[in-house]
């Protein structure tokens, strides 16, 4: 699973469109559609940070690094509420 897919898994369990969520994030919808679209290699590193704040997720969830902590967490998060 690359960042392209993350973004949209959470998308989807959130249930929001990529409209809304960079208007709420405040991410250039058109850049970020591009990126998605074409799975490109690089993305600036100030939409990956406005992004994971945004997700509540880390920026290595994001990048596909330590996914395995991420779940942890994310479990842990559910048990608190």
């Amino acid at each position: 699973m690359n960042i392209y897919d993350r973004i949209e898994s959470l998308l989807n369990a959130i249930v929001l469109t990529r409209q809304e969520m960079c208007q709420k994030a405040d991410i250039n919808y058109q850049t970020l559609t591009s990126n998605i679209n074409r799975k490109a290699a690089r993305m600036q590193l100030s939409t990956v940070k406005k992004l994971a704040d945004f997700f509540d997720v880390s920026t290595d969830y994001l990048l596909g690094r330590n996914v395995s902590d991420v779940v942890l967490e994310t479990q842990d998060k559910a048990m608190l509420k």
